[in-house]
């Protein structure tokens, strides 16, 4: 079934299957809020993203895990003690002369 658009200043508005609307006809994937190129191609607009659903999205990817040198690690209120704790004994490792890449400065500290 053919699909047709009312656009106005560029930008689609209102779609149709009717074709006694006079509107021009256009792909499937066009949808009100798309906007005409004018070579006969649409563009759907960037979604606007909050600055509230990117906090929501800092805080979830916070609580997940993630996995280094093959063991999971917790981003929760304690893996993240736990995480600044082995910071502090990389830092030490460092000014004890451990080398780059050398991950097992757990014994050093």
């Amino acid at each position: 079934m053919a699909k047709y658009a009312e656009i106005k200043n560029g930008k689609v508005v209102t779609i149709s299957f009717d074709p006694r609307t006079g509107w021009p006809q256009v792909p499937d994937t066009v949808f009100p809020g798309d906007f005409e190129n004018g070579d006969g191609t649409f563009t759907r607009p960037t979604p606007v993203v909050s600055t509230t659903q990117i906090d929501a999205e800092r805080d979830r990817r916070l609580l997940e895990t993630f996995e280094f040198e093959g063991r999971i690690y917790q981003c929760d209120q304690e893996g993240q003690r736990n995480i600044a704790g082995a910071k502090s004994m990389a830092a030490d490792a460092i000014a004890l002369g451990a080398e780059a890449g050398a991950y097992d400065w757990q014994r050093l500290v």
